[in-house]
């Protein structure tokens, strides 16, 4: 048995289902006016949603000025995203997010090739709103006062994944 529509179930359907209908522009000649008029459907999908929407993130290049000071380069040549601001204390340096996180994807934290040659290396603990940097020395489990560090120039590089509430 074959169901026949009207237009006005299909414009009804149409709205319930987000679909656009398309008419004639012009109006039909004698011949067309004696068959009925066919409306053609367009469903209209909705974008398809990023990877990464929900998500923030932290990436920069965090860098040793001098004792008492690191900063975000923010230059020509680098762009710090998510960071708001760094602090460094004699026993880590804390890395400030312009966002509060719902949860905590993934977070990596990786000396450069001078931090590298002078053997320090870095650990990050992550938080939902800052990171702590905390470095240290071969043969030491115990942290290195990073206002001791003195390697000119020298970076940290990191990026984070985080979620975030809509």
């Amino acid at each position: 048995m074959r169901k026949s529509i009207t237009l006005a179930s299909l414009s009804a359907l149409a709205v319930a289902a987000s679909i656009v209908l398309v008419a004639p522009m012009s109006p039909p000649s004698v011949a067309e006016a004696v068959q009925p008029a066919a409306a053609v459907a367009t469903v209209v999908e909705p974008a398809p949603a990023s990877p990464l929407d929900g998500m923030a993130m932290v990436s920069g290049t965090v860098r040793w000025v001098n004792s008492s000071t690191w900063v975000a380069l923010d230059d020509a040549g680098h762009t710090p995203t998510g960071i708001a601001s760094v602090e460094v204390t004699s026993s880590y340096v804390k890395i400030n997010h312009d966002f509060t996180a719902s949860k905590i994807s993934s977070f990596q934290a990786t000396v450069d090739e001078a931090f590298a040659s002078a053997h320090v290396t870095v650990g990050a603990s992550v938080g939902y709103n800052y990171t702590i940097l905390r470095f240290y020395m071969p043969g030491s489990s115990a942290p290195v006062n990073p206002t001791l560090l003195s390697k000119f120039g020298a970076n940290v590089w990191l990026t984070g994944f985080f979620h975030v509430a809509p």
